[in-house]
């Protein structure tokens, strides 16, 4: 683990954020996928997640989750679907679009 902060993501689990792939909504709960595979299971809803990973480079592109830019892969502008490292493909919203190319345009070239 690196220097980075720990995010408080439910209950009394901490994470790194540059362990985390993206953040999936199921109902009122987040299902967190790790850069080991395994995943987790919180209480907590995924607009409570967006504000606190809010300053780390994490996007949300659609209403069902939050993806990790560092582990994204490929972005295909004809379908409007990114993908990540561990093989999921994510649909971008149409009302996103816009907001994701600014921010990650941002973002990569802060690289």
């Amino acid at each position: 683990m690196n220097n980075q902060p720990l995010v408080h993501v439910g209950g009394r689990k901490k994470f790194c954020p540059s362990e985390i792939i993206l953040l999936e909504s199921d109902i009122n709960y987040t299902r967190l996928h790790f850069t080991d595979g395994s995943m987790l299971l919180t209480a907590t809803n995924l607009g409570t997640l967006e504000s606190r990973f809010s300053s780390f480079n994490f996007f949300r592109p659609n209403r069902s989750c939050i993806i990790n830019l560092d582990f994204m892969t490929n972005y295909e502008e004809e379908t409007g679907s990114i993908k990540m490292e561990n093989n999921d493909t994510i649909q971008i919203s149409r009302r996103r679009v816009k907001p994701f190319i600014n921010f990650s345009n941002k973002y990569f070239n802060r690289i």
